[in-house]
């Protein structure tokens, strides 16, 4: 606990409680610092993707497609799951955690492991039928065409390595 000191009609100083101020400064203090380390960590959909993680992604809408790619290193892509339904890309998989060597104490974990899910809306005109995937290099590639044919609502996207 933190003392804070304060003068008496006499000129001594003396210590007082901290004021509820502080303590609500420290608490403040305590929920950005944990902004910075994990945004949006614990807040309901839609402000954050379900699931443990979510990969960074670059979406870019052109004139004939939108071109997503999403972060996966370390990540499998026979255990990615990419389907479109009800006008939404969700991209559904899982990284491991590997086995660590020795019986040391980690010490610092950045890395992020566990399920991920990512849903992306997307613009009514697109072919859904037409949408190609990729993995190289830990990046999964999305081509979306625009220009959608009618009927289809529900497809399973296969990624190719």
């Amino acid at each position: 606990m933190r003392l804070l000191y304060g003068q008496t009609k006499q000129g001594e100083v003396e210590p007082m409680d901290p004021s509820p101020l502080v303590g609500l400064r420290q608490e403040i203090g305590k929920l950005l610092e944990g902004f910075m380390r994990e945004p949006f960590e614990g807040i309901p959909w839609p402000f954050r993707a379900q699931g443990k993680w979510s990969p960074p992604v670059e979406i870019v809408d052109s004139d004939d497609a939108i071109l997503i790619r999403l972060e996966l290193p370390g990540v499998d892509p026979a255990g990615v799951d990419v389907t479109v339904n009800e006008g939404r890309l969700v991209i559904v998989g899982d990284k491991p955690q590997p086995e660590r060597p020795g019986a040391g104490e980690v010490c610092r974990c950045e890395m992020r492991y566990g399920a991920f899910r990512r849903s992306i809306p997307l613009p009514d005109e697109i072919d859904i039928e037409g949408i190609d995937a990729s993995y190289r290099h830990g990046v999964l590639s999305l081509r979306v065409p625009k220009q959608r044919p009618a009927g289809a609502q529900k497809v399973h996207v296969k990624v190719a390595t």
